[in-house]
Formats: C-alpha cells, structure tokens, sequence
C-alpha cells in the first residue's frame, strides 16, 4: 500500500521513515491552527488508507519560532477527535524543543490533551527514536513479563 503524498509547505513538512516506521512532522517559522489541522487531516489519511502502520510519531518543533494563540485550542480538539477515531494508546509521540519558548508552549499542550504517559518533549529527533524505542520495549516487557 501507498501513503498518501507527504505534505510540503512553507510553515510544515512530512515524511515517514520507513526504516524505523515513525511519522516525522517538521514545523517552520510559525505553528499556526492550519498547519495543525493540515498535519492531522494528512495523518488522517495516512491511517484511512493504510491503517496505523507507524510505530510513532515525531513532532519537531526545533524551528518554530512564533507559535500562534488559535493553534492551541485547534491542537486539543483536533487530537481528542482524532484520538476517539482511532486507537492510538499504542503510538507514542516525541515533541521536540530546543528552547525554553517552544519547551513551555509544549508542555501546555501536554496537559491539555490525553494520554501524557505515551508523550515526551524531547531534545532532538534521535532522542526521539530512542523514546519510541523505549515505549515499545517496556509495552512488550508488559504484556509478556
């Protein structure tokens, strides 16, 4: 099965890194309420079409600068909508920050939506992989221990 074409803006950009199975969203500039709602509506159909094949997925933040007030609000109901269509309890979320701005914005996103035990802010993308890795190690130590 094909994925959907990766998104390719001017404020965000998508791939999926097949080696390691993980979803990488990169945010430029500004993360304003369109990008967001463009990067779930493509995760959206990432999974219609081909199901949740990815073991997780990557946020990075590290080039936001601005970080719109709309984004927030757009950010929650967007994550809890997708979150009651599909199961992701088992797909962990890296969010990457290099500052201490993009960190606070992060983290108020945190708690504002479900699940925090599956996510983590994270200092670069291979942090991330490793949190990933992490997750799914101690989910199958879990279910088999």
């Amino acid at each position: 099965m094909e994925l959907p074409p990766p998104l390719h803006t001017s404020l965000v950009t998508t791939q999926f890194d097949d080696r390691n199975r993980i979803l990488i969203v990169r945010y430029k500039k500004e993360l304003t309420a369109e990008s967001t709602q463009q990067v779930y509506g493509w995760m959206f159909s990432v999974i219609q079409q081909v199901g949740m094949l990815a073991r997780g997925v990557i946020y990075d933040f590290s080039d936001v600068r601005k970080f719109s007030r709309q984004n927030m609000s757009v950010a929650q109901k967007t994550s809890l909508t997708m979150n009651a269509k599909v199961d992701l309890s088992a797909v962990p979320v890296a969010m990457v920050a290099k500052t201490i701005m993009q960190e606070q914005h992060l983290t108020i996103m945190l708690n504002a939506t479900p699940d925090q035990e599956r996510k983590k802010i994270v200092k670069s993308v291979e942090e991330g992989i490793q949190f990933i890795n992490d997750f799914h190690r101690k989910r199958q130590v879990q279910t088999t221990g």
